[in-house]
């Protein structure tokens, strides 16, 4: 179920996006909040994102399941807002894929800033221009494996709770979750402690 989005304060994730990744890591260390995603691997082009989160949450159904509709691992992205990290839970299963490349296209199209994806992911290469973060690639499609659960709801990425509208950056050193109740607090000390990007 989609949730209505709760807007943080106007500029924090431009304010954000001006800073390294390790920087923010340091801070929430600080802080003492546990958002630096472990165990992903980028798959996609090496361009830095960070953005707002869309949660999706997968779950498997055993065996293929002729009764699940075809496009049921695709239909979420119409409901991703521009400018937003997809961030899904596959509860780090690798042994099918719930990300390809017609997900990649969809979510272009839709002018998403990136993908996290605590699961597999196939068909992705650094020349989509869409930078993809996932535990591993895998060649076995989810479709009629497993299912959307929800959207917009808690869920775990990289062992991180993850939150509808908390804030995802990455570049080369991996990716970190800002709550979104904590933003403020975060961006001070990071600005304090951590070099900002150059480039």
């Amino acid at each position: 179920m989609l949730k209505e989005p709760s807007a943080p304060p106007a500029g924090m994730a431009a304010a954000f996006a001006e800073l390294t990744v390790a920087a923010v890591a340091d801070a929430l260390d600080r802080l003492g909040f546990a958002g630096q995603c472990a165990g992903l691997a980028r798959h996609g082009a090496m361009a830095r994102f960070c953005g707002r989160v869309f949660t999706v949450q997968i779950m498997p159904v055993g065996p293929p399941d002729g009764r699940l509709p075809e496009g049921d691992l695709v239909e979420y992205m119409e409901d991703v807002p521009e400018g937003y990290v997809v961030a899904i839970d596959h509860r780090g299963r690798t042994d099918t894929c719930v990300w390809d490349e017609r997900l990649t296209a969809r979510a272009r199209a839709r002018g998403a800033a990136g993908v996290v994806v605590d699961g597999a992911c196939r068909g992705v290469s650094p020349e989509d221009g869409l930078a993809v973060w996932a535990r591993a690639m895998q060649p076995r499609h989810g479709r009629r494996r497993v299912r959307v659960e929800a959207c917009n709801l808690p869920v775990v990425v990289g062992g991180v709770r993850v939150e509808c509208d908390d804030l995802m950056l990455a570049d080369a050193d991996g990716v970190v979750v800002v709550p979104r109740d904590h933003l403020a607090a975060v961006l001070e000390l990071a600005r304090q402690g951590g070099p900002t990007r150059t480039a």
